[in-house]
């Protein structure tokens, strides 16, 4: 028999793309094992160690804060080394020092080791991006980037339930058994980690494939291309390339807004809930829509901005903050009642879920085209580093809001988030203006 002729170089490419893609949704996957079990683990803490809430509280603040400095550093190094070694070093460093953070008892290395673990995690996120950016042309980039926040969606759960099947492992009146929370699930991290190195390469260029042309592959006419001068700019260089453009600055104010009214629904949904009268089981059985819905919504927004909008990302971005923001008035409209049908509400938080993450998949997929794949890895490091910002911010002025008067003041907080999407919903149109080659 003839031998088998082989594979055309399209083929090629689409193999390495889906091979990249489910590598690096397989690996970030296992990301958060090595972040979100700290809530689960500061109860039997404060137990054992005799910690405050305060005390323990510091250690989320300060990861948050390392998280979303590191973003803006492990971005532009993502771009320097590639994204296939800077994921593999963070899922690797964060195994190890979720491992010697489990050994700790005194405050201040538990600050230490915490702390330098939120910067570690944040070499996931951005570099993986740049893969993104430099494997998928611009036309199908949104559905990457919404496969990308799925996983990170899917990640949440995989916490909850390998956390409480560990637990299940110990008697539940050891308070010292939240020490295995960072020594059994980051396993898995740690050999996702191994993996991802073993089966990534950086770019077309390195099987032997030509790079991907945004050019031939994008209908939209707003694409910014990738010289060898770009290419070949310092660390320096690619900050100053980055954050000179207008375009990019505006987009990242919009995803200030976006993450700003995201974790605002996660934070205090399930407290509005439970303040109306609700208890605690009930209330968390209703508020599942809500992730359920950003799930979905993540992989639905950039799949839309590619297949629907033609690459038009701020369209859709527009569109789903604008949604989102008239399902925050309507629930505002339609307080919780105790012993009332509960249909309404869940399909809002659905709804209100779906289009307030929704509109970031195509925030993520806009910075290689506003400031050019070289430099993508620095865009989506710079634009994380601010959503953490609004993240940040949301906790303690909804809090102060929702304490305010004479009772929890849910109604001003709806309208807040209305008012946040929407002016996030008019600059997004105003992005959606910019001219076709910036």
């Amino acid at each position: 028999m003839p031998a088998r002729p082989p594979a055309s170089p399209e083929a090629q490419l689409r193999y390495w793309q889906w091979r990249v893609l489910l590598a690096l949704m397989g690996c970030y996957l296992f990301y958060y094992t090595g972040r979100l079990s700290l809530g689960l683990a500061i109860p039997m803490m404060k137990e054992e160690l005799s910690y405050s809430s305060e005390q323990l509280g510091w250690l989320a603040g300060a990861a948050l804060a390392s998280y979303g400095v590191g973003q803006a550093i492990n971005g532009n190094l993502g771009d320097w080394l590639g994204g296939r070694l800077m994921v593999s070093l963070g899922a690797i460093g964060s195994m190890i020092l979720c491992w010697v953070f489990s050994f700790m008892d005194a405050a201040l290395w538990l600050l230490v080791i915490w702390t330098a673990n939120g910067y570690v995690q944040s070499m996931g996120w951005a570099p993986g991006g740049k893969l993104i950016s430099t494997w998928w042309p611009a036309r199908h980039r949104g559905l990457a980037f919404g496969l990308y926040m799925l996983a990170a969606g899917l990640a949440t759960v995989l916490v909850w339930c390998s956390s409480y099947e560990v637990l299940d492992l110990f008697d539940a009146d050891d308070p010292s058994r939240w020490r295995w929370l960072f020594r059994l699930p980051v396993l898995g991290l740690g050999g996702a980690g191994m993996l991802f190195f073993l089966l990534v390469r950086d770019a077309p260029q390195d099987v032997g494939l030509p790079a991907v042309n945004d050019e031939e592959h994008a209908p939209s006419d707003k694409i910014k291309t990738t010289d060898k001068a770009e290419a070949e700019t310092n660390w320096f260089g690619r900050y100053l390339a980055v954050l000179g453009n207008p375009w990019f600055l505006l987009a990242a104010i919009v995803i200030v807004f976006q993450s700003f009214a995201r974790y605002g629904l996660l934070t205090w949904i399930t407290s509005y809930y439970i303040d109306a009268g609700l208890n605690d089981n009930d209330a968390l059985q209703l508020t599942l829509s809500l992730p359920i819905g950003m799930g979905l919504g993540a992989l639905a927004g950039g799949y839309f901005s590619d297949r629907w909008f033609l690459s038009r990302r701020a369209a859709v971005v527009a569109t789903f903050l604008a949604v989102s923001s008239v399902c925050f008035l309507v629930m505002r409209a339609n307080p919780v009642v105790v012993d009332g049908d509960q249909r309404l509400g869940i399909a809002l938080l659905f709804l209100a879920g779906f289009f307030v993450y929704g509109a970031q998949g195509p925030l993520w997929a806009m910075c290689p085209e506003l400031v050019g794949r070289a430099h993508s890895g620095t865009a989506v490091g710079l634009m994380d580093a601010l959503a953490y910002a609004g993240a940040a911010a949301q906790g303690p002025l909804l809090g102060w809001i929702i304490e305010g008067g004479s009772g929890a003041n849910y109604g001003t907080f709806f309208v807040l988030l209305a008012s946040i999407t929407g002016t996030g919903a008019l600059l997004a149109v105003v992005s959606a203006m910019r001219p076709a080659r910036t």
